[in-house]
């Protein structure tokens, strides 16, 4: 009696323990199916969004039916909403993130985001970034936040303030000194008015260059975004994070499932490597991307201006993308993408996600 009772348990525990190690195995092969490389677990897709509702707008607003499409996919879909800092945090120690990590971000402190779009997300309980111009805020326009609003937000545990220059204006073309300017100002209001200097901030336009990154680097910021498409990932220069902007023209709800779920694309050895060219620079874009990357050979460029561009392969990593800049604007953007699993796998299991990496080109010798 005894022992077929002790049989018995030893059983019962040999099936929890089987039951366990194949959960486990599922478990893994599903996290493996989508892991190729390690900044796979290791990423975080950031949104901007300016207006909300201001429809006279089109170029920076989106619908507010569309921004409540938006939260409501991130409410009902399989999405890890986190704070912007929490997200940088987790990048730079290497943590890994939940698979469809997403970070909200508003740019320009616009009144109807506070009316239309933030009463939305603290409803939700979704945390949220608001980048603040404070001369903007000092003007006390109607189309722009207040201080006295921004300080409440500022008290809210969802709510993370970031900054931006003193005034939203195209920073890289002034001289060093008045961008050191523009910066301590800066923060010397936000100090005054919330008794704190924001932990991040925002290039305006999305627009940086060599020097303007030495610039930021006298003050203690955690991190800093462009304009610009991508999945930041452990390993990105934090001074430059991209962020998939949604305006009407861009932001759909498909265009918003697709970045949200997106993966990065990480590249090294960029040419030109910086956001400000000459003409003659834009004509030969380059970057390296990891060997490893089983779908690699499917990458597809996009500029605007042009279109499909193509692509040529140096040994197995090395892209080249010839262009014709002989009709070029002045400001450029450029994405790739590529399919992260195969045909067969997107066929069979009706999945498909894409490996995404974006770059913003000013030229700088055209004349506007």
């Amino acid at each position: 009696m005894y022992k077929t009772a002790t049989i018995k348990a030893y059983m019962t525990a040999l099936m929890v323990m089987v039951s366990y190690i194949i959960f486990f195995n599922i478990s893994a092969l599903a996290e493996d199916e989508i892991q190729q490389i390690f900044q796979d677990t290791k990423k975080a897709v950031f949104f901007i969004y300016y207006r909300i509702g201001e429809d006279e707008y089109p170029n920076s607003n989106l619908h507010t039916d569309s921004f409540k499409e938006h939260i409501k996919e991130l409410q009902k879909g399989d999405y890890n909403v986190i704070s912007a800092i929490d997200a940088i945090d987790s990048l730079k120690l290497g943590k890994n993130l939940k698979q469809h990590s997403v970070v909200i971000t508003f740019e320009g402190g616009y009144k109807s985001s506070l009316k239309n779009a933030i009463p939305i997300l603290l409803e939700a309980k979704l945390p949220f970034t608001i980048f603040i111009t404070p001369e903007r805020i000092d003007r006390n326009s109607s189309y722009y936040m207040s201080w006295k609003e921004i300080k409440k937000l500022s008290k809210n545990r969802l709510v993370t303030i970031g900054a931006l220059p003193f005034s939203y204006t195209h920073i890289i073309y002034l001289p060093k000194e008045e961008q050191m300017r523009s910066w301590t100002r800066s923060i010397a209001r936000f100090k005054e008015e919330l008794g704190f200097a924001p932990k991040i901030f925002a290039w305006p336009y999305g627009e940086y260059t060599k020097a303007s990154l030495e610039i930021v680097k006298n003050y203690e910021f955690k991190a800093g975004f462009g304009q610009h498409s991508g999945v930041a990932y452990m390993g990105s220069n934090f001074m430059t994070l991209p962020r998939f902007s949604m305006t009407d023209e861009y932001g759909d709800l498909d265009r918003f499932k697709l970045a949200a779920t997106s993966f990065p694309l990480p590249v090294s050895s960029e040419q030109p490597e910086y956001i400000l060219v000459k003409k003659q620079d834009i004509a030969k874009i380059s970057f390296q991307i990891p060997e490893i990357l089983e779908e690699k050979k499917r990458i597809a460029c996009f500029m605007s201006d042009i279109g499909k561009l193509n692509i040529e392969f140096i040994g197995d990593s090395l892209v080249n993308l010839n262009i014709d800049s002989s009709f070029l604007n002045k400001r450029l953007r450029m994405n790739c993408t590529i399919p992260v699993f195969s045909y067969q796998y997107e066929k069979e299991k009706g999945k498909q996600y894409w490996r995404w990496y974006g770059r913003l080109f000013i030229i700088d010798d055209i004349v506007e």
